[in-house]
């Protein structure tokens, strides 16, 4: 799948996260596929999924490789939500 193949992004850059996140989409409305936690975390440098809900929900350690800014977890939390809304 396109996602295994990304390059790694600066997670704590806001527009390459924005970037990533618009490619993720896009790429599963391409494909006709809805998009999961597992191919998200794919898309954002394989990073494992309980850190993932660690920054969304804001218990990543201070000063940590996943201590994002806030323009970046608000972008995450909001992926979270576009997600939670389609298997609803």
């Amino acid at each position: 799948m396109a996602l295994m193949q990304l390059p790694d992004i600066d997670l704590k850059n806001p527009e390459q996260l924005g970037e990533r996140l618009f490619l993720f989409f896009k790429l599963h409305e391409e494909h006709d596929l809805k998009p999961t936690v597992a191919n998200l975390t794919l898309a954002l440098n394989n990073i494992d999924r309980r850190r993932l809900c660690e920054i969304v929900n804001g218990k990543s350690p201070k000063g940590g490789m996943y201590d994002l800014p806030k323009e970046c977890t608000d972008l995450l939390k909001k992926v979270y939500k576009i997600m939670e809304n389609i298997y609803i």
